[in-house]
C-alpha cells in the first residue's frame, strides 16, 4: 500500500521512489458525474460505476469504496454497477458532491475498502433489495 522497499533491513530510496510511481499510476482515477437519482437509496451514500470499471477492479454491486481527492476526508459510499453508465466517471449524487467539497467533471480516486466478509452486502440487501 505505502510502497515502502526493504532490503537487508534498510529503506531501498530507489526501488521505493519506483515502487510508489507504480502505484500512483494504478490508481483507479474517474471523473465526478452528477446523478440526482442517486439520493435517499435506502438511507445509503451511493456512487455509481460502469460495468467496466467494476469488471476492471472486481468490484461489485454493494460493496464499500472510498473516493478521494488529496485535499479534505475521503467519502464513503456503497457501490452500484449500473450498465448504462459511461466507462470513466463515477455517478454521484447532488448532496454527496456537496458533502465532499467535489464538482462535477472532478478527477477522484476510487479505492475499494476492505469491509467484513458479507457486511456491506448484508446491508446493502437489508436497506435497498428487500424495497424493491
Amino acid at each position: 500500500i505505502y510502497g515502502a522497499v526493504f532490503r537487508n533491513g534498510a529503506i531501498d530510496k530507489d526501488a521505493t521512489e519506483a515502487k510508489r510511481k507504480e502505484l500512483r499510476l494504478g490508481r483507479l482515477q474517474l471523473r465526478v458525474l452528477q446523478q440526482p437519482d442517486l439520493l435517499n437509496r435506502g438511507r445509503l451514500r451511493v456512487c455509481a460505476i460502469s460495468t467496466e470499471v467494476a469488471g476492471s477492479t472486481g468490484i461489485a454491486t454493494g460493496e464499500v469504496v472510498e473516493l478521494l481527492t488529496g485535499k479534505g476526508a475521503p467519502v464513503r459510499c456503497w457501490t452500484l454497477v449500473e450498465s448504462g453508465l459511461k466507462n470513466g466517471v463515477v455517478g454521484l449524487s447532488p448532496d454527496t458532491i456537496g458533502l465532499s467539497g467535489h464538482k462535477e467533471n472532478d478527477s477522484v480516486q476510487l479505492r475499494l475498502l476492505g469491509a467484513p466478509a458479507g457486511a456491506a452486502t448484508r446491508i446493502w440487501r437489508e436497506r435497498l433489495e428487500s424495497k424493491s
